[in-house]
């Protein structure tokens, strides 16, 4: 298995929208994916609640394989919802590990 990690921090205002609207739109627009992106085994989305600044929004994926996340990055419905993200963020962490 495969899981892929990533921590985001909001704008405080982006897209005409507050921080917390936008992280709400990001967690649906994240977790509508499994139901078309058939590579995914598992999503997790949701705010930080530790003092992970200035991390406000963490996301955790698994995929059988590296073809497989790598299938996930490319498709059309990931590609939007990073389209998105990449308006209403600033800083971004990720990271891909094996998993036996």
């Amino acid at each position: 298995m495969i899981r892929h990690i990533v921590l985001w921090e909001f704008l405080e205002q982006a897209e005409g929208a507050t921080r917390a609207e936008n992280m709400r739109k990001v967690k649906a627009m994240l977790e509508a994916l499994p139901a078309v992106i058939p590579e995914i085994c598992s999503l997790a989305v949701g705010p930080v609640l530790n003092d992970a600044a200035p991390y406000h929004m963490a996301l955790t994926l698994t995929t059988r394989t590296i073809d497989d996340l790598h299938a996930y990055q490319r498709h059309p419905a990931h590609r939007a919802v990073s389209a998105f993200v990449s308006n209403v963020r600033g800083e971004r962490l990720a990271a891909d590990i094996q998993e036996p």
